[in-house]
């Protein structure tokens, strides 16, 4: 094999290189040497639904080591998994050593639900549910997305696909099974999916509400903690405001954001799954 290539790489930016090689290197220990935790705490929700936030601050409170967003960490791997062209055992292979933390936390894991049942079936889990409504809107807002159009354009179809590529099949929709026939549509079948999940599950499932979470982060924890059966080790306090995504604005009131007709498609697509979760309509 020619060494051309990856010399020429190293002498145009050798740190570079050596970063590459040192994660490279880590990796391979990593995966050669963690164990897959039998029995994790594993936290579903869509995404924009606070999961990040819950599992972190569980771990926090816990003293437990956590992992945030597994797919995320391989480039294409979500959409791959989606395809079919990967198994999620080889997901489960490949990340062996974020499969070993205690606490595991992926919103992609959500719509592979059966996956992670049957092979840890002792685990225990958490759902967290959200307004529909708020979640989409956090969600383009974290794309920088207005949520007034009829559709998204060609440019800006092509523009997330560039910019944020693991979050162009979330809106595009079809590898998951939730595409309508706009980006407002496709968004709140997801939502749609996801709570009919839980319905599903529930009963497998620890649920919580992020609006009951958001106004008392610290006793929602420490609840969530009590039901698992985990022991709270210290405070939260210090760290319970703290950001672990980036932060939508909710300033705005939702008919200004959406408009009265794509309100109108988000409540009427998940009417039924929104009342039964204590989260009423305005427009209907």
């Amino acid at each position: 094999m020619s060494t051309a290539a990856p010399l020429k790489h190293f002498l145009e930016n050798p740190s570079r290189s050596v970063a590459n090689l040192n994660y490279r290197l880590r990796e391979s220990w990593r995966r050669q040497t963690a164990r897959v935790h039998p029995n994790p705490v594993f936290v579903f929700g869509n995404q924009k639904s606070g999961t990040s936030a819950i599992a972190a601050l569980l771990g926090e409170a816990t003293g437990l080591s956590y992992t945030i967003d597994i797919l995320c960490l391989y480039e294409g791997l979500e959409e791959r998994l989606l395809r079919g062209n990967v198994s999620f055992d080889e997901v489960l292979e490949r990340g062996r050593y974020y499969f070993s933390k205690p606490i595991i936390k992926d919103p992609g894991f959500t719509f592979f639900y059966d996956e992670i049942a049957s092979r840890f079936p002792a685990s225990k889990r958490v759902f967290v549910l959200r307004d529909p409504r708020q979640n989409i809107r956090s969600i383009l807002n974290r794309l920088k997305l207005p949520g007034n159009l009829d559709d998204l354009s060609n440019e800006q179809w092509q523009t997330l696909k560039q910019a944020f590529p693991g979050w162009y099949p979330i809106l595009e929709g079809s590898l998951a099974g939730h595409q309508g026939s706009t980006y407002i549509e496709t968004l709140a079948l997801r939502c749609q999916k996801a709570f009919q999940l839980y319905q599903t599950h529930q009963t497998e499932l620890i649920p919580i509400h992020y609006e009951t979470f958001s106004q008392d982060k610290a006793h929602s924890i420490y609840n969530l903690a009590s039901q698992l059966g985990i022991n709270v080790t210290q405070s939260i306090d210090r760290v319970k405001d703290k950001q672990f995504q980036p932060k939508g604005n909710t300033d705005v009131p939702l008919r200004d954001f959406f408009g009265v007709d794509n309100l109108q498609r988000i409540e009427a697509i998940c009417q039924s799954e929104m009342i039964s979760m204590g989260y009423f309509p305005e427009t209907l």
